[in-house]
């Protein structure tokens, strides 16, 4: 359980350490609360206040980052929706009818439901 005078003693340390290590002021200070949201919820005594709240921070804006990265390469790989060609899709609709591995009966269905 940290204290509040722990807590207004170490903040602008912690948030100051995290933003010159990270060049990221607004980062550094989510990552500062939440190292002190997670010391406040730990059970343990921690006996250097500030020094464990910029290794946590740190940790979590790193770990930001990469959930970030991963995510850009993840869009990156999502395939670009096919360009329009100009044909109407019942035209392709009725190709897939005509797929022989189709039952008469789904073909007649399909057909159906591409004209009606």
């Amino acid at each position: 359980m940290i204290r509040p005078e722990q807590f207004r003693s170490s903040w602008p340390s912690v948030v100051r350490i995290l933003a010159a290590r990270t060049n990221d002021l607004d980062g550094a200070e989510e990552a500062a609360a939440e190292a002190f949201a997670r010391a406040a919820a730990s059970p343990d005594d921690i006996e250097n206040l500030t020094a464990w709240c910029v290794s946590v921070g740190l940790r979590l804006w790193i770990d930001g980052l990469r959930r970030k990265v991963r995510g850009e390469e993840l869009i990156a790989e999502i395939p670009e929706a096919p360009t329009h060609s100009g044909r109407d899709d019942r035209l392709d609709l009725l190709m897939v009818v005509c797929d022989p591995a189709l039952s008469a009966t789904s073909q007649l269905t399909l057909a159906l439901r591409v004209v009606l």
